[in-house]
């Protein structure tokens, strides 16, 4: 039979407990441990819940409002709690509960405005989906504005754009994405002082155009921003020299539709007063007029500044050679600083000296002492590149450096950047115990330069081979004519091949697989025996399975489905109570 509740400690299970009375609730409420929790434990509790966590989905605004809803005490809590509903505002509720969240944020700065929301995407069957795929991977180095980029359509009404940017001024952090027919929108409200704004992120949909012009007021934020670090506007521009944007610890500015982009010299002189910059991407961010060689002095007489960014971890630069190059040539940053370039129509000029001269001195200060790494070697019919990556440690898979330079279609000179980038690699590059080759399309490089590539790479135990044209320019370099048999091996410390979208139907690709099976043979007659062969998302290779094990060789994957984290790669990541 039920017992009644003491006013002592509860001792009973809870279906030996009478709880049929609203004053036995109360009570048996009142004596459970998580009760007993101070006001400030559980507000900071309620406060960890409106986080968005993209590795981990779900929806904080739903999560704050049912939490009040449990008891009478936690509902007192939440409702006492300004900052709670200010942390808890998200676009994808109806707007009458959005007006009442706003009520209870009171003088609250509100954390968050994101527009379009995020949530419906971030809990969605498929959302989820792809994060098991990647093992959260590519989730966990994405941003808000990359998510935005990819997941988010602009399907936002005027109702819920008009009460964002009136909220604007009282925001700590602020990512909307609008179409550029909305512009007037936003721009018309920006010129009011905001003392808690943190991160400021526009993103306008549309390709970049030069002819328009998408540029932020002059008095942005009337020149009151004191506490803004944060800065990632796409496809718009603002005038980026405003001392607002001196403390700034983040920049990105990609593709802006504007015909007052900088040019790289000026780029060189606003960057000079942001010391504290830890990250620094500019995407087709320079003005279309020639930047000048490293050595040329401008017309005031005055040389092209050097700049220290003393604190910088992350410097991302895509564009033609020649801003690209200058910015590059002219930027201090510490040998940690994590290097992404793109170069386009590279000419084997002063421009791209400069840029190799420079890199050649960064990559030689480098530190080597970061464990274990993988490189990536591609080249297409205008484009060489190579990009270099962890393989173990808490920036597993991150990026250390990636460059790439193209040439245009009309001038193709992939033999002419070769040397360079040999020269580079040879620093660099030539100790890595992995490495990875994609010649797609392309037949640009001829067979000694593939040899003298390869020559680099003495300590490769594991290479993978990317797409079947890799595999046929592969083959004949790897497979030694009876000729020169005595020739110094290539990749003599290679054990593992792994095939990536290779032999698809090997009955179509017979050559590339006889060729393979030589390959083996070769090195077994040499000692250097491949102990392992994968297959990845190369369909039916049974036939060449079965002659591999034949030979000793340990095969793994079928070739049909097979997954292997190393391929993911980041752009595969799309009534008020």
């Amino acid at each position: 039979m039920p017992q009644e509740i003491s006013e002592g400690t509860i001792s009973h299970p809870i279906a030996d407990v009478a709880l049929s009375s609203i004053e036995n609730r109360h009570l048996f409420n009142s004596k459970a441990p998580i009760a007993q929790l101070d006001y400030d434990v559980l507000a900071n509790i309620f406060m960890l819940n409106t986080s968005l966590d993209i590795q981990h989905p779900h929806n904080p605004s739903r999560t704050t409002r049912r939490t009040s809803q449990v008891c009478r005490s936690w509902r007192n809590i939440a409702i006492e709690c300004p900052i709670l509903w200010g942390a808890s505002l998200d676009f994808a509720d109806p707007l009458r509960w959005m007006k009442e969240v706003i009520s209870r944020a009171g003088s609250a700065p509100i954390m968050d405005i994101i527009l379009p929301s995020l949530t419906p995407h971030l809990t969605s069957e498929e959302y989820i989906n792809a994060l098991l795929r990647t093992s959260l991977r590519n989730a966990s180095s994405s941003s808000i504005p990359e998510l935005l980029y990819f997941l988010a359509s602009d399907n936002n009404s005027e109702d819920k754009l008009a009460l964002a940017v009136s909220l604007l001024h009282r925001s700590t952090r602020v990512f909307i994405k609008i179409r550029k027919a909305k512009w007037i929108h936003i721009v018309e409200n920006l010129s009011q002082a905001s003392p808690t704004i943190h991160t400021f992120s526009l993103l306008l949909q549309g390709s970049q155009q030069f002819d328009l012009d998408f540029m932020l007021p002059v008095n942005l934020f009337d020149n009151q921003a004191p506490r803004l670090r944060v800065l990632d506007l796409r496809g718009c521009g603002c005038h980026f020299s405003s001392p607002i944007f001196r403390n700034l610890t983040t920049l990105v500015v990609w593709k802006p539709s504007s015909q007052q982009i900088p040019r790289a010299e000026s780029w060189l002189e606003i960057l000079i007063h942001m010391t504290e910059l830890r990250k620094l991407e500019l995407t087709r961010a320079f003005n279309l007029e020639s930047a000048l060689p490293a050595d040329t002095f401008l017309v005031d007489s005055q040389p092209i500044l050097d700049v220290s960014l003393p604190n910088l971890q992350v410097l991302t630069l895509v564009g033609n050679i020649e801003p690209c190059s200058t910015i590059f040539t002219h930027l201090q940053f510490p040998s940690s600083c994590v290097m992404n370039v793109r170069c386009y129509r590279t000419r084997v000029d002063d421009f791209f000296h400069s840029m190799i001269s420079s890199l050649r001195s960064k990559m030689e200060s480098l530190d080597r002492d970061f464990g274990r790494s993988c490189l990536k070697v591609a080249c297409t019919t205008t484009g060489l590149g190579f990009t270099k990556r962890h393989l173990e440690g808490e920036n597993m898979y991150e990026r250390v450096f990636s460059f790439d330079w193209f040439s245009s279609h009309a001038d193709p000179n992939i033999l002419a950047i070769f040397p360079s980038v040999v020269s580079i690699l040879k620093i660099a590059c030539s100790d890595v115990p992995e490495l990875r080759l994609d010649f797609n399309q392309s037949d640009a490089l001829n067979n000694s330069r593939i040899v003298e590539l390869l020559l680099l790479f003495q300590r490769v135990h594991k290479l993978y081979i990317t797409m079947n044209d890799t595999l046929q320019r592969l083959l004949p370099v790897l497979i030694t004519p009876s000729s020169t048999l005595q020739r110094s091996p290539l990749l003599p410390a290679l054990r593992t091949v792994i095939l990536e979208h290779a032999l698809y139907g090997e009955d179509n690709h017979r050559p590339e697989a006889d060729g393979l099976l030589t390959f083996v043979r070769e090195r077994s007659d040499m000692g250097l025996g491949i102990k392992e062969v994968t297959f990845l998302h190369c369909g039916d290779v049974s036939k060449t399975a079965a002659k591999l094990e034949e030979l000793g060789v340990t095969v793994v994957g079928t070739g049909q489905t097979t997954i292997h984290r190393e391929q993911v790669e980041t752009t595969e990541l799309g009534g008020v109570s």
